[in-house]
Order: structure tokens, then C-alpha cells, then sequence
């Protein structure tokens, strides 16, 4: 398994039913998409945040597209993947436990 499969991006509420994680790498790439998506379907905003940034419609939508797929870049950090051990400990990530915040 590659190493950037072992972290997760999204979990399950603890006492919930349902898949217990969403792999970080994948919830990265999907957030991009929905963001591309949304360009996609509101003309009217590409247009006029292109106008604004001096930039085309596509160079916009592939710039909105990398910032959204690294806006959780910091969820690699073994602080927030310690915040659920349980989950860490599933996916073989051997990483150090979360400071204790108090």
C-alpha cells in the first residue's frame, strides 16, 4: 500500500453506523471536483471571478481545483491523524499520539 493511503480525511462519528473513514488522498481529490463542478454550473461566477483575477476561465477552474485538493494538506500531520487512534492504528500508520491540548 502506498504510504499516503494510511491516513484518513474524514471519519465516521464515533457510535454511528456506516463507513468508518474517508481516505485523506480521496477526500482531497473529491473536494477539487465538487469545486470544479460548481464552476462549472455558475457560469456567471467563473466569468466574473476570472474578470477579477485577470486570469482565463480555465486557468481558474484547474488554479480552484489544485487550492481546493491541498486545503486539507495539514490533515497529513500526525497531530489531527492522532486525534483518532483507532483510526490510525486500522490503517497501519504508525504515528505519534496528539499532544494533550490542556
Amino acid at each position: 500500500m502506498e504510504p499516503y493511503f494510511r491516513y484518513w480525511g474524514k471519519a465516521r462519528r464515533k457510535g454511528k453506523e456506516g463507513v468508518p473513514y474517508h481516505l485523506l488522498p480521496y477526500h482531497c481529490l473529491d473536494v477539487a471536483a465538487v469545486g470544479q463542478s460548481y464552476l462549472h454550473h455558475h457560469a456567471a461566477l467563473t466569468t466574473d471571478w476570472a474578470a477579477r483575477l485577470h486570469i482565463d476561465e480555465k486557468a481558474l477552474a484547474d488554479w480552484l481545483a489544485f487550492f481546493l485538493a491541498m486545503h486539507d494538506l495539514g490533515k497529513f500531520s500526525y497531530r489531527f491523524q492522532g486525534l483518532r487512534p483507532d483510526l490510525t492504528a486500522e490503517l497501519g500508520n504508525a504515528q505519534r499520539p496528539a499532544p494533550d491540548p490542556g
